[in-house]
């Protein structure tokens, strides 16, 4: 019997709701009763919101099927996992399909080794979590026995980064399990206590001044609908707030190397800073002060906050029409100057939005820069648009000037009458569904543009800014096109077959090695329709079943001539030979690619 658990928590509107069948598969092929599959939505893939997300667990059956009910109209990320393995994540699931889910070699659960926690007092109190390598952002509780963790059969992913959460949920530390001789192993660093003093620009001290501290920067994914610059998760964690005499006292992980803390103070009514010692070296608002610390000092860290106005931002257009709801979210970079030049680390602000308007009541650092921004499309400005084209726009919406938004004279984010539609058709006829299309500007194709993922008629729809060229590298096939700035007809684009062929991993002995992954980047000359390198930004991010238990993979290579590069990655093995070829379809190479151990 069909089991399921559902967890439901909502700020929007509620949604109509529609079934999803599906079933989970051995390696083998073979059914496997009693998987469990997890389904999770996030309105905003990346911004972790409980509050928002729609995750449902349910559990197949004796003969591997399943059930779930999804919303209508929404996107999400599905896997599922057995007690020996787990499946690929699988992206852009909507209600009404069938859904397969294959488990793949190299995801049996592992034992990692913590070290380091003899050091913490309170290391009793930490919890544990693990990455789940997920287009919605995703995080995994680990069991803690004695100083291992178990981490259970998880989808495969390059750089599984583990995560250290306090009694009080906040992120302590993050970083990989490194897999050695004697198996894997989680490094935690020793704690290292420093005296954090806020004052304001006549020097008095600022209480409630929330302090946080940069750890870390880490991979999140291996979907394919996100690009490689655009999967790093930056962890800023709350580390308290000052008290009446603007005093925070500190006790954070330190590496022995690389001695680096970075601090970053906000508080409503003032603008942010960023402090803290950058390799043992002292910095200030972001600037690097001459010399050592002084003796005495090297834990001590005096931040300056200068009162500033709240910035308003507007997500309105002509007339005050609201195009943005629910929430803002935006990736801030934040530099510290260094002798060498600048340091930037991405900073993740989340900003609710209120009749078409989010405010910045804490202004950011000096010398910041919006990288990218994301908000809710309005319900009215995404009905029109339905309404117009017959299908529905993203629901996540991203800010095409996000880098002017804070501006006095920012540009319009979103012209509803540029909308257009594309209808991309699979090399076999069928509508290309759930494909993931690159949107460029024509002007400049060397600049990665953004990705959008088609809906399950192969449709898109997206606002045309300029001459745009649109380019496809999946599974459905090859191709791309490029649409005029003043198109007023939908764009169709019908793509190629790709070449499916076996390679072979092996060890420097020979023999075939298992849990592997390879992934192809193309590059070559125009073709037909294509330009120079089209797809050398997008086709290595084309996931693949890692290589079984011969070390057989399967590669999809165009129907052209091409430079391929192969980038491999798997549990303790590093690529020595056999990772670039030339590919001419009529004369297929032999594809074989020696690892060793790391």
């Amino acid at each position: 019997m069909l089991t399921a658990c559902l967890f439901v928590a909502s700020t929007f509107a509620p949604q109509g709701e529609a079934r999803l069948a599906g079933r989970v598969l051995d390696l083998d092929g073979r059914p496997v009763a009693a998987a469990e599959v997890t389904l999770l939505h996030r309105p905003i893939r990346r911004h972790l919101d409980p509050a928002a997300e729609h995750r449902i667990v349910v559990q197949a059956d004796a003969n591997g099927t399943f059930r779930a009910t999804l919303r209508d109209g929404c996107c999400y990320s599905a896997w599922a996992r057995s007690a020996a393995a787990a499946s690929h994540v699988a992206e852009g699931v909507t209600a009404g399909d069938f859904l397969e889910l294959r488990e793949v070699a190299g995801t049996a659960p592992l034992a990692v080794k913590v070290e380091g926690l003899d050091a913490w007092d309170e290391a009793a109190t930490f919890r544990f979590c693990a990455l789940v390598g997920s287009e919605h952002l995703d995080l995994v509780p680990l069991q803690r026995r004695g100083s291992e963790l178990a981490l259970p059969a998880l989808p495969p992913m390059e750089y599984r980064t583990i995560e250290v959460l306090e009694a009080g949920g906040e992120v302590l530390w993050a970083d990989r399990a490194v897999l050695g001789p004697e198996g894997a192993a989680f490094a935690m660093p020793p704690p290292t206590e420093y005296e954090v003093r806020v004052v304001d620009d006549a020097g008095a001290p600022v209480a409630a001044v929330e302090i946080l501290s940069h750890i870390v920067n880490y991979w999140i994914t291996q979907s394919d609908g996100v690009f490689w610059g655009d999967r790093f998760r930056a962890l800023w964690p709350i580390r308290g707030r000052t008290d009446g005499d603007g005093r925070l006292a500190l006790r954070v992980p330190m590496p022995a190397a690389n001695r680096t803390l970075l601090l970053l103070a906000r508080k409503d009514g003032y603008g942010m800073s960023i402090d803290g010692f950058d390799q043992g070296r002292p910095f200030r608002d972001g600037k690097a002060l001459g010399g050592d610390p002084v003796a005495g000092d090297e834990r001590k860290v005096t931040i300056a906050l200068r009162k500033q106005e709240p910035v308003k931002v507007p997500l309105q257009l002509p007339g005050g029409v609201a195009y943005g709801a629910e929430t803002l979210f935006l990736i801030a970079r934040v530099q510290v100057a260094r002798g060498n030049g600048l340091m930037g680390m991405p900073f993740n602000l989340h900003l609710p939005v209120v009749d078409g308007m989010a405010v910045l009541r804490a202004p950011l650092p000096s010398g910041a820069d919006l990288e990218e921004a994301w908000t809710h499309l309005a319900p009215k400005i995404a009905s029109d648009l339905q309404g117009k084209h017959g299908f529905a726009p993203p629901v996540e919406f991203w800010l095409p000037a996000a880098e002017k938004l804070l501006a006095k004279d920012a540009p319009a984010q979103l012209d509803p009458q540029r909308w257009t539609q594309l209808q991309v058709i699979a090399a076999d006829g069928r509508p290309a569904s759930r494909t993931i299309v690159q949107l460029r500007d024509e002007r400049n194709l060397k600049v990665p543009g953004r990705l959008q993922r088609t809906d399950r008629l192969g449709r898109l729809l997206f606002e045309l800014r300029g001459e745009t060229r649109v380019s496809v590298y999946a599974r459905d096939g090859v191709g791309g096109i490029s649409i005029a700035a003043d198109a007023k007809e939908p764009t169709r684009l019908v793509l190629r077959a790709l070449r499916r062929v076996t390679g072979k991993v092996v060890d420097r002995d020979g023999k075939p090695v298992a849990g592997v992954l390879v992934a192809p980047s193309i590059r070559g000359a125009a073709d037909g329709d294509l330009v120079a390198n089209e797809h050398d930004g997008t086709s290595h991010m084309l996931r693949l079943d890692p290589s079984d238990r011969d070390g057989q993979f399967t590669l999809l290579l165009p129907p052209f001539a091409a430079e391929v590069g192969l980038h491999v990655s798997g549990r303790g093995v590093a690529a020595v030979d056999g990772t670039a070829f030339s590919w001419d379809p009529a004369s297929p190479p032999t594809i074989e690619v020696t690892v060793a151990k790391q």
